[in-house]
């Protein structure tokens, strides 16, 4: 299985680097924010569900692990964070609450693992996790707004 955990978690590297160049290509070639945003949602698609694959690998009864073994714990903690990062792509409520909810998995599990060479990756969680209901809360005050006007 480690083998086809390895494969997952290239593909889902993939995904995510194809993601990345997508969104600067069109950050250069367009200006207009909802093409941006339409234009990148298939490839934001590809790079969860290939990082959901391979972090499913993991599941205990359907829930992240309470651990994971040291020679798998980088590339785990590494596709959560990408994880985080594709869904922050969208300017959504709900996309940003997923990425939330991916940022607070891996501050909790390098909280309660820690381990030499994590700090960077602890930080940046800690700081996601204090900006991200800001921002929520203000897309959702929006959604809300653009609700009451209707189409």
């Amino acid at each position: 299985t480690q083998l086809y955990r390895q494969a997952l978690y290239d593909v889902a590297s993939i995904r995510s680097e194809a993601l990345e160049l997508k969104e600067a290509l069109l950050k250069v070639s367009q200006g207009d924010r909802p093409f941006l945003y339409a234009a990148l949602a298939p490839y934001v698609q590809q790079a969860v569900q290939a990082h959901r694959a391979f972090l499913k690998r993991f599941e205990v009864e359907g829930r992240p692990p309470d651990k994971v073994d040291d020679e798998c714990r980088q590339a785990y903690l590494s596709s959560r964070m990408a994880l985080a990062r594709a869904h922050a792509k969208l300017p959504s409520s709900a996309s940003l609450c997923e990425a939330l909810e991916q940022y607070q998995l891996v501050a909790a599990h390098i909280k309660a693992h820690p381990a030499d060479g994590m700090h960077a990756e602890a930080q940046l969680c800690a700081e996601m996790t204090q900006l991200l209901p800001v921002r929520i809360a203000h897309l959702k005050r929006e959604e809300a707004a653009a609700g009451q006007r209707g189409p």
